[in-house]
C-alpha cells in the first residue's frame, strides 16, 4: 500500500504544476471546475481528480483546492490545497509535504509544465518528475518516478467543467469620429456578458472599460482621443468562470474631425483552433 501513497502523492505534484494553462493570456480563464483521472501504468492502478481553482488576477496569485481519489494505507485521501503565484512568463510553486518532500513546479503561458520532487522522506522513491501541456480547459501529462529501483510511469487528464467559448472574429472602425465600434462573434451559451479590455499602447497597460450583456456582439467606445492608436481584447464571462480573450485588434484614431476616416487596423494572429474550442 506504501507504494500508492507515492503514487497519489506524486500525482498531486502534477496537478500543482497544471494550474494556469497552450497560450493562456487570460489567467481568469483557468478559474472554476476541473475533474480528471490518474493511471499509474506499472500497477494498473488508477483515480479521480478534482480541483476548484480561484485566480487574483490583480495580485497574481492563484489557489486550488484538491480532492483526489485513491486508496493510501487503506484510507481515502484528505482534501488539500495550493498556492500559486504567477510571473511575466507563467507560473512557479515550491512548497514542502512531509510525504513528498521538497516540491517545486514551472509553467509556461505557451502551455508546457515541468516538476520535480527532492528529499522524499522516503528513500526508496527517487527521481519524482513531472511533464504535460495545459490549456484552458485540458491538461494532459506524464509522471515518472523509481520506486525500489523500479521505473514507474503514469499518465493525468484534467478536463474543465464550466468552459466558456471565446468570442471571435473581433473587428473595430471608427465612426462617427471620436467613437470606436467593436463587433464580435457570440460563440458562448453560458455567459452572463462580455468585458472589453482597452489599451493604449503609448501607455502599455490593459484597462476594463465596460461590459454588456448575454448574446451581445458590439459595444462602442466613446472615450478615445485622436490621433492614437487603441488595442482592444473581449472575453465572455459568468459567475464562475471566464473564456479567454479573443484575438486583439489596434485601431489609430484620425487625426481631425474633417477626417472621418480609420488610419490603420492591425489584427493579432488567429487562435488556433484548439484554443478555441
Amino acid at each position: 500500500m506504501k507504494k500508492i501513497s507515492i503514487i497519489l502523492s506524486f500525482i498531486t505534484l502534477i496537478l500543482c504544476s497544471c494550474n494556469v494553462f497552450s497560450q493562456i493570456r487570460n489567467l481568469k480563464s483557468m478559474e472554476g471546475t476541473w475533474t480528471g483521472q490518474w493511471v499509474n501504468l506499472y500497477y494498473s492502478s488508477s483515480g479521480s481528480i478534482n480541483l476548484t481553482l480561484t485566480v487574483n488576477e490583480s495580485a497574481q496569485t492563484a489557489h486550488g483546492d484538491w480532492n483526489v481519489g485513491g486508496d493510501i494505507l487503506g484510507v481515502p485521501r484528505a482534501p488539500f490545497s495550493t498556492d500559486i503565484t504567477f510571473n511575466s512568463t507563467g507560473f512557479v510553486a515550491s512548497f514542502t509535504s512531509p510525504i513528498w518532500g521538497d516540491i517545486s513546479a514551472t509553467g509556461l503561458y505557451s502551455g508546457v509544465y515541468s516538476g520535480s520532487a527532492v528529499n522524499c522522506p522516503n528513500p526508496n522513491a527517487q527521481s519524482i518528475v513531472a511533464n504535460g501541456t495545459f490549456n484552458s480547459t485540458h491538461i494532459n501529462g506524464t509522471f515518472g518516478f523509481t520506486w525500489y529501483a523500479i521505473p514507474i510511469t503514469g499518465t493525468v487528464v484534467m478536463v474543465k467543467q464550466d468552459s466558456i467559448l471565446l468570442p471571435t472574429g473581433l473587428s473595430v472602425s471608427e465612426h462617427p469620429h471620436g467613437t470606436i465600434n467593436l463587433h464580435w462573434t457570440d460563440n458562448a451559451t453560458n455567459e452572463t456578458g462580455y468585458r472589453i479590455d482597452r489599451k493604449n499602447l503609448a501607455i502599455g497597460t490593459w484597462s476594463e472599460i465596460g461590459t454588456v450583456g448575454t448574446n451581445d456582439t458590439s459595444y462602442a467606445d466613446n472615450t478615445v482621443q485622436g490621433e492614437t492608436r487603441y488595442t482592444y481584447r473581449v472575453a465572455a464571462y459568468n459567475a464562475i468562470t471566464e473564456s479567454e480573450y479573443s484575438d486583439t485588434v489596434a485601431l489609430q484614431t484620425v487625426t481631425s474631425v474633417e477626417n472621418t476616416n480609420t488610419i490603420g487596423i492591425f489584427a493579432s494572429p488567429k487562435l488556433s483552433k484548439s484554443i478555441q474550442s
